[in-house]
């Protein structure tokens, strides 16, 4: 592998580390969340044990009425038998609805720029039969000279 391979695949490896070291961290800092049985969390309901919820497609996300956070994923979504809405409506119980998170726009500049750099690097440097080297520029090998 010539020097000018050796340094871009440092630099990617060093890009990597650094946005794998960052999302690792910032998934650390999030607040811990007690995990609960849907079963569970209607019971909370019918109680009056959940002030708030927050629904992202079939995750629930909550507090109780004591201040301790929840997370719950709802079973057979989109096509549950109960009316969930209906049933915290009917408590009182604050109600807020998310669209799913975003992915990271990194995860989206890496994927859109992946193919774009990696295409011609596999096809300059690890296809031998077609390419050979003269003079530090790689050629077809249909050109003689």
């Amino acid at each position: 592998m010539d020097k000018f391979m050796k340094n871009v695949a440092l630099y990617l490896l060093i890009i990597f580390v650094a946005i794998s070291a960052i999302d690792f961290f910032s998934q650390q800092q999030q607040p811990k969340v007690q995990e609960m049985h849907y079963t569970d969390f209607m019971k909370q309901v019918e109680d009056g044990q959940v002030s708030k919820v927050v629904l992202v497609e079939n995750v629930i996300k909550g507090t109780l009425s004591d201040g301790t956070e929840f997370k719950s994923v709802m079973p057979g979504f989109p096509y549950q038998e109960d009316n969930l809405v209906d049933k915290l409506q009917a408590k009182n119980i604050d109600i807020k609805a998310e669209n799913p998170p975003e992915p990271p726009w990194w995860s989206s500049l890496i994927s859109s720029l992946l193919p774009i750099v990696g295409s011609p690097v596999v096809l300059l440097y690890e296809s031998d039969s077609g390419w050979r080297r003269q003079d530090d520029v790689l050629w077809p090998q249909s050109c003689q000279g």
